[in-house]
């Protein structure tokens, strides 16, 4: 076919196909390189994942283990050893049972004080966050001033123990 063409003619197909085959080569060394550069990426990501899910389950299990977490009746005569140290009589204790997570259970002590000193109350508070005195942590806290130009208080103090129901072998 090529034979039927005069030089001018068989210079330009030769040329265009010489420009085509250079753009199909450029266009799949182009593919080429984006794909290699998100695979890259996705690798990346996936061992950042996998240390995220080597810190996570570490975390997991560096969890008290439901054993050595106090039932509620420990609970309980914990809270009310620490309460008498400060000398501070509950107005009002109910402890309750929250089962509504599917991988944690808490037990729950709701703590109302009338007039303390604000001082016993950052003692108390301190015993249990950063003393560890009862294995549990602060859920809420409440404060009211009860007697005006005293630092005297009325607090509502929530105290949470959560149980993990699964541990992660």
């Amino acid at each position: 076919m090529l034979d039927q063409l005069n030089p001018r003619e068989r210079l330009f197909v030769m040329a265009g196909g010489f420009l085509l085959g250079l753009l199909i080569v450029i266009f799949l060394g182009y593919k080429i390189s984006q794909m290699r550069g998100g695979i890259a990426q996705r690798v990346a990501q996936e061992r950042e994942n996998v240390l995220k899910i080597g810190r996570l389950k570490d975390d997991i299990n560096s969890l008290p283990s439901p054993q050595s977490l106090p039932d509620m009746n420990e609970f309980i005569s914990q809270t009310n050893a620490l309460l008498e140290k400060y000398k501070m009589k509950p107005q009002d204790l109910r402890e309750r049972t929250d089962t509504s997570s599917r991988t944690e259970e808490m037990l729950v002590n709701e703590i109302s004080l009338n007039g303390v000193a604000l001082k016993d109350i950052i003692g108390f508070i301190h015993d249990i966050e950063y003393g560890k005195r009862v294995n549990a942590s602060i859920g809420g806290l409440i404060f009211r001033k009860s007697l005006p130009g005293k630092e005297i208080y009325d607090v509502k103090i929530t105290l949470v123990i959560r149980k993990p129901k699964v541990r992660i072998q």
